[in-house]
């Protein structure tokens, strides 16, 4: 084997015959399939948590065919790709380091019902209308702590194009008002960034750009200059304009102004300077 073969990483979703009452649905089993093509074309290693949240769950590495032979297939995902070298021996000292989801059920005596437990010593259950922890299982598992610990440790090197398809399903759930969509667009932006950025392109924004973008909001702030964008909305101001409202010289304040507009903070168009909602929003603080 090569030292440098890399075999392909996806996050695959299998079908489940029951839903979880207490989470919401569609739920899938998810789990992390490494393509070595060992057993023979498109088969692998898949990594998961199995179990059940009664008895508490456990983590597993198991040879697997090709996924999509499998009749519970829903979806398989790219991901990025992994280094031959010492997989899955690199793979399995961190997942088995991960805590698997713990037992967060219980039988409800009294409702004659498994349900979500709210504490174990002693073991109590939920009102009716009372808020819940959210449940942990095998899809939690998976994309909030294998995908990320495995990406930092260097174990997962990311595809840019996998990124754009997550920013595109969750674009559509942003869109249908999905609760914690919007922080997970965030996250797959930020991903994605991370993906492309080059290593000067890193050092440029973190040690002068973004440096220099607090200095100057520090400023803006000081001459009330994101207060004046708001009092000449929509028309914007010109940076003569500025000057006079601000007292700050002309060139040194648009200077300043242009890089926060390049850092989204500010907007230029037709000659002008304009507010956004988040120099808005920097008035109100």
């Amino acid at each position: 084997m090569s030292t440098s073969q890399i075999y392909p990483v996806y996050k695959v979703k299998m079908k489940l015959s029951i839903q979880d009452p207490d989470m919401p649905a569609p739920r899938y089993h998810t789990i992390l399939f490494v393509q070595t093509n060992e057993q023979g074309p498109r088969s692998g290693i898949k990594h998961h948590v199995t179990g059940d949240i009664v008895t508490g769950m456990h983590y597993e590495q198991v040879k697997y065919d090709d996924p999509e032979i499998d009749e519970n297939f829903f979806s398989k995902d790219l991901i990025g790709h992994t280094r031959a070298l010492n997989y899955p021996k690199n793979w399995n000292d961190i997942l088995k380091s991960i805590p698997a989801p713990p037992k967060q059920k219980a039988f409800n005596k009294v409702t004659m019902k498994t349900e979500p437990v709210k504490s174990w010593d002693p073991v109590s259950f939920y009102g009716p209308r009372e808020p819940r922890r959210p449940l942990i299982k095998c899809t939690e598992w998976i994309e909030d702590q294998a995908i990320p610990i495995l990406i930092n440790a260097g174990l997962i090197h990311i595809d840019p194009f996998s990124i754009l398809n997550e920013l595109a399903s969750t674009g559509k759930a942003f869109k249908e008002n999905e609760t914690g969509s919007r922080e997970a667009l965030i996250k797959h932006s930020r991903a994605l960034i991370a993906a492309l950025e080059l290593l000067s392109e890193f050092i440029q924004r973190t040690f002068w750009a973004e440096l220099a973008q607090s200095a100057i909001i520090r400023l803006a702030v000081d001459v009330h200059l994101f207060q004046h964008f708001q009092e000449a909305a929509p028309t914007g101001r010109s940076p003569t304009s500025l000057s006079e409202k601000t007292g700050v010289e002309v060139n040194l304040l648009t200077h300043l102004a242009r890089h926060i507009v390049a850092m989204k903070v500010l907007a230029f168009h037709s000659d002008t300077f304009h507010g956004t909602a988040l120099s808005n929003a920097l008035v109100e603080e």
